[in-house]
């Protein structure tokens, strides 16, 4: 009952263990960054003797292990559990499939930056602040503009897909390496044209997201048409006549 959601549980290791005289290895979901004292307790309790780690490391970052080591976990890139892996696509590390390849040749390794130049990033959901990060920790000067807070809609579609997926870690982990690599980040900033000029960067990566279309429908008092991202947070009553629309979102408003 002590064990984290998504991590193993001590019982079914212990009840082998007692049955065998061979080394026993906890699979499922093992990430000991998620609940680092509660795996190092299993390990040094004799709960199970090893753990076997696949997503984490092998999608999501080459460098766990020097990173827990040292005590580097928030710099650990956080397995979402998303399975888009199976797809041939890491959520999280979209270079993870063209590594060592014509794409990447350097492999894991960040090209260094040709050349001083400042770059401007408009935008603070994920895709800018891992532009962001890339950008700084190739060596060039980076500022991130946010007119919100960071994280973009992380924090929406985590209220619809649940804490399993770690959409809440993806968000603090993106925030932190801004930090570590130095990256300034002004936030309640909205830019235009006008500023752009001024700030005169050599470069600007626009990642301000999509913009949703208007309503489709009018409501009134009694019967309120709510848009998707106001759904889950909104009084709506017990009784839905209706949900607009046949897209992967409207299916998860529905259900």
């Amino acid at each position: 009952s002590s064990a984290p959601r998504g991590a193993l549980s001590g019982a079914p290791c212990r009840y082998v263990k007692q049955h065998v005289s061979i080394p026993v290895g906890g699979v499922v979901f093992m990430d000991p960054a998620l609940a680092p004292d509660y795996f190092e307790n299993a390990l040094s309790e004799g709960w199970l003797d090893m753990i076997y780690m696949h997503r984490p490391v092998a999608n999501c970052d080459a460098e766990y292990a020097n990173k827990l080591r040292e005590g580097r976990i928030d710099e650990i890139r956080p397995c979402c559990r998303c399975l888009n892996c199976l797809g041939g696509l890491c959520r999280v590390n979209p270079c993870n499939n063209s590594v060592f390849t014509d794409a990447m040749p350097e492999g894991y390794e960040v090209r260094p930056a040709d050349g001083d130049k400042n770059v401007m990033v408009i935008g603070g959901g994920p895709a800018g602040m891992e532009a962001a990060r890339v950008a700084a920790e190739r060596g060039y000067a980076v500022t991130l503009y946010e007119k919100n807070g960071l994280g973009g809609l992380l924090d929406f579609a985590e209220m619809v897909k649940g804490k399993h997926e770690s959409l809440s870690r993806l968000k603090n982990y993106l925030s932190h390496v801004l930090e570590v690599e130095g990256v300034n980040v002004v936030t309640g900033k909205e830019v235009d044209a006008a500023f752009a000029h001024e700030e005169k960067p050599d470069v600007v990566i626009v990642s301000t997201g999509s913009k949703r279309p208007g309503l489709a429908a009018s409501g009134s008092s009694a019967t309120p048409v709510i848009g998707v991202t106001d759904s889950l947070s909104a009084e709506i009553g017990n009784n839905v006549v209706a949900v607009l629309g046949f897209n992967a979102q409207t299916v998860d408003t529905a259900h």
